[in-house]
């Protein structure tokens, strides 16, 4: 999280990559971090897939408003 808070989403994802593959109980905010990623890298379709993701795996309300968020927002396109 320290990468993404600092600008530098490319180490972040390197980071969070590694996570996914060590943590199986906790893929859910792995997932919902790795959207805040590729949110701020301005890929606003693979942080819709990656929410959708975290929501199939723990829908917690957090994750639920970040993902109604996005598609409202994919609908303005």
């Amino acid at each position: 999280k320290a990468y993404l808070n600092n600008n530098q989403p490319h180490k972040a994802l390197k980071q969070i990559h590694n996570a996914i593959e060590m943590n199986t109980n906790e893929k859910f905010i792995f997932y919902h971090t790795l959207s805040q990623i590729y949110s701020q890298m301005n890929q606003k379709d693979k942080q819709l897939e990656l929410l959708k993701k975290a929501v199939e795996l723990n829908p917690h309300p957090i994750i639920l408003n970040d993902l109604k968020k996005c598609e409202t927002a994919s609908m303005k396109k």
